[in-house]
């Protein structure tokens, strides 16, 4: 019996981390995808008392949740997925704060070939980073 038990728990986690290291199919409803890239500056505030973004490597972890997706490493917020899809069929969300008079508009668009888009608004500038995704532990649902 023990040794049927500790099979199966086996047989599950090689299930569970059967797609870890592939690209993501954002068509598919997913657990976890870990995302790297690089984020560039298209505009930057000419106001000096504002801190500037800068072009930087990224690297996100993203997770599924009841409401869109958390994310964690250089981006670290709560996505909301919107109702529709964008036209090529992948999920999109967005995320915004306003803490005193600091505001943020971040929107989030899944496309083909596992790549993912953040854009984001803010006073001090915009800031796009595109991101290629590979499924993490857990892979898709």
């Amino acid at each position: 019996m023990k040794k049927i038990v500790i099979a199966a728990v086996a047989l599950a986690a090689l299930n569970s981390s059967a797609n870890a290291g592939y690209t993501a199919d954002f068509k598919r409803p997913f657990d976890t995808v870990l995302c790297k890239g690089d984020s560039e500056v298209e505009w930057e505030s000419p106001d000096p008392g504002l801190s500037k973004p800068q072009n930087k490597s990224v690297t996100v972890l993203i997770t599924s949740t009841p409401d869109g997706w958390t994310t964690s490493g250089e981006f670290g917020f709560p996505i909301k997925r919107w109702k529709r899809n964008s036209k090529g069929g992948f999920p999109v969300g967005s995320a915004s704060w306003d803490e005193e008079g600091i505001w943020a508009h971040w929107t989030v668009g899944f496309l083909n070939e596992g790549q993912v888009v953040f854009e984001k608004h803010s006073r001090q500038g915009v800031e796009v980073a595109v991101l290629k995704c590979e499924y993490a532990l857990g892979g898709t649902r």
